[in-house]
This record gives C-alpha cells, structure tokens and sequence, in this order.
C-alpha cells in the first residue's frame, strides 16, 4: 500500500460470527496483506453473549475493537467524533442489524459489503454480497444474479448488488480449531457435549446433556465424555452457571471442580459422573458423536465430519431472546410469557431445519430433536446414529459442507471490491 492503510470495519453481533466468520478471515486477510487494518465493530444484538468485546481484545485478532457503545455513537455522531475519521474504510457486514452496518458505513463514507449464507433484510443496499454458497435455501429465496471468482464486475441488474460465492468460512474456522479428528472407536466412544455459547443455553442444557451421556455411555466400556467450553463462558461463569442447575429441563444438580495446570476442570453431578471441561477444539478432535444446540457448532462439526444429534426444545420458549418486537413481549404483564412462546414457535416455523448442514443440504442428514424433548428421545436419536449410520452420515457431512478456502477467496473478493471502489490502488 503506498499511502495509507486500507481500514476494514467488520460488524459483528454474537459468538458465532466472531469465532465462525471473523476469525478465519482476519488470520488469512492479516496474513496475506500485513498492511491492512481490521476492526471488529460489535452491533448491540438480544442474541450476543456480552463477552464478545472482551474476547476479541484478548485474542489479538485485530488491530482495534469497537464495542457496542462505540459504534453506536459513531452511527450517531460521526466517526470524528470518536477518533474513527482518516483513513480509507470499508464495512463488511457479519453480523448484527443490516441497518446499523449501513449507517455505520454511511459513517464512514466507504463502500458496504456483506457476507451471508442467507439472505439478510436491506441487501439491496449493499455494494455487494459475498455468499457462502449455493444453498437449497438460499437458491430458493436470495433473487440476486449469482458470479463466481472475480468475473462479476457489472454483471448484474441494476440496482441489485451482486454477489459472488466464496463458500463457508465455518470450513476454515473448523479446521483452525482441529487440525484431526478421530474416527476410530478401537480404543473406545467418545461424546462431545456442545451446551452453547450463551449463558441461558449453557444454563439449562448441560444438565440435560449431562443425563442423556450418562445414559448412552453405559452400553459403551471405556467411554468418554467431553465438555465443550466456549471463549464467551469464562471458567468463573460456569461454576456459576453449575450452582443454578439443573435448570428447567431436568437432569442433575452439577457443580465445577477446578483443574490443576493446564486443566480447566471437571464437572461433576450429584451422583458422581465427572466429566472433563476442554475448549471446542479438544473436543472435536476427540469426539466420535457430539450433542449439541443450534449455532456455529453444527456447521464447525459438520465440516469435520462429526456426527451430532442437535436439539432444542421448545416448551420453555419463554427463555429464549427474540429480535425486535417479539423480544419486549414476555414484559408485558400477565400475558407476556404465553404471547412470547407463541411468537417463538411461530419463528422456528419458518425454518425447515435448524443445524447448519442441515439447512445447507435441504434435507436431514443429521437428526434434530426438537419441540417438547425428553432425555429419551434424544438418547434414541443417538444410538439409531451410533448403531446405523456413522460412516454414512460422516461422508454426507463433508460433502455438504464443502472444502476450504472461504477466507483467502474472501480477502481477494473484498480487496478487489475496494479498488473497483477507487479506496484501495493495487494489492
């Protein structure tokens, strides 16, 4: 770069765009084009974990971080007004409301482009969309003129942006997290547990999944079961999140023991069942089979050929967040939890499926136990997985995720993107 650094906003909302999204393409964008600065603008979202500005400082993945009150005044006052004015910018939409990405980008006087594997609200709006693939959802509803590589300059309808496919980073941000996973059962199952992100998920699901491993582990000698932390749930928030269980679905009463070293701890029920807290990554190299909720998770184990039973049950929609409207229901009093439930199953309505590679396929290769589950149906779920179709469901998973690369074909995208735009002169 001759004069000055090309600064790249990136909108971010909650753990799945920080560590599915962002993550592989600022490794690969700071990797390929050190002189690039990347900052992380989190989008005040009902679905963010709250820890999300404080993960991204810690991990120095960028060069700046923007938390939320942040970009608010900046859509509010102007990026002067916050330091944020100078350099040539460009917005790359992740997460969060399309609206606030726009006007931050408006902000900022540079282009707006958006990366999406489905379609989002505003999209006409922006000065292109990179899409993370041909999808039988997104074929069926997007609309846009569809262009791979970088032969899309001008190819499409008027007013419309278009949109290149650049495929999943969930692939690449998968594969930095596991660099090998293990197939072989010789020496024994092994069961991940993927509670969630989030401190309600967290709350509730890993006493449910805490009973349904200690179920399925007993027709299994030798078997193992793995607690999958998150970034976004410090040590200290477990423990905590523990002391309130079991939680609404049931199970046992559990209680953090802390580790010694690099160990992070155990938790442990009532009844004695101990098993080990890992990050994800340890998790998916070990896991034969993995429970989990919906979210990133089931794209990142689908790229790795882990076979998961996804469940979400629906009979305590009230805990649940909502966006916009729909989220200030449960506050209204005497009728509001009825109302919010109601408008929580009309949403889960209007997806066919809720796991990732699910959606991606258009079909279920993967079980969802959903609705008003019980440990025994998802432990059903399991063993028909277990006893029937591993192999099977192994090589449907990596077919439908596709392979990596999402993260340079974005880089490359984006930059000639801005010199299409005149804010970038060669790369």
């Amino acid at each position: 770069m001759e004069n000055s650094r090309l600064r790249i906003v990136v909108t971010v909302n909650g753990p799945g765009e920080v560590a599915g999204w962002l993550h592989p393409f600022a490794l690969s964008a700071r990797r390929r084009f050190p002189w690039l600065e990347i900052v992380a603008a989190v989008l005040p979202c009902v679905y963010a974990s709250g820890m999300e500005a404080q993960v991204l400082r810690q991990s120095n993945l960028v060069d700046k971080v923007w938390d939320s009150s942040f970009a608010m005044r900046t859509i509010l006052r102007g990026p002067s007004a916050n330091g944020a004015a100078g350099t040539p910018t460009c917005l790359l939409h992740m997460g969060g409301e399309p609206l606030l990405s726009l006007l931050l980008g408006k902000r900022l006087m540079g282009p707006v482009f958006a990366y999406a594997e489905s379609p989002i609200a505003l999209q006409s709006r922006f000065d292109r969309i990179f899409w993370a693939g041909e999808t039988h959802l997104h074929s069926r509803l997007s609309g846009l003129p569809l262009f791979r590589g970088k032969n899309f300059a001008g190819s499409h309808a008027k007013g419309s942006p278009a949109r290149e496919v650049v495929g999943n980073l969930m692939v690449d941000s998968a594969l930095l997290q596991c660099a090998k996973t293990a197939h072989d059962m010789e020496k024994g199952l092994c069961i991940g547990l993927f509670p969630g992100s989030r401190p309600y998920q967290f709350t509730h699901m890993l006493p449910f999944y805490l009973e349904v491993a200690r179920e399925l582990i007993k027709s299994y000698p030798g078997a193992e079961v793995l607690l999958a932390k998150a970034d976004f749930l410090s040590l200290k928030m477990v423990d905590e999140l523990c002391r309130k269980s079991p939680g609404l679905l049931g199970g046992a009463k559990c209680r953090l023991l802390p580790g010694s070293g690099p160990d992070m701890g155990f938790v442990e029920t009532e009844q004695g069942f101990r098993v080990k807290v890992c990050s994800a990554g340890q998790v998916m190299e070990k896991a034969h089979l993995a429970l989990t909720v919906p979210g990133t998770n089931t794209a990142q184990l689908a790229a790795l050929g882990i076979p998961m039973v996804v469940t979400f049950p629906t009979f305590h929609a009230h805990v649940h967040p909502l966006p916009g409207i729909m989220g200030f229901l449960s506050k209204i009093p005497g009728v509001g939890r009825y109302l919010k439930e109601k408008a929580a199953f009309a949403y889960l309505k209007t997806w066919p499926f809720t796991a990732h590679p699910n959606i991606r396929a258009g079909r279920a290769v993967v079980p969802e136990v959903l609705g008003a589950i019980n440990d025994r149906d998802v432990l059903k779920a399991a063993r028909n997985l277990l006893e029937n179709s591993m192999e099977k469901t192994r090589r449907d998973l990596l077919e439908v995720m596709g392979g990596p690369g999402a993260a340079d074909r974005l880089t490359g995208a984006l930059l000639a993107a801005c010199r299409e735009h005149n804010i970038l002169k060669d790369f």
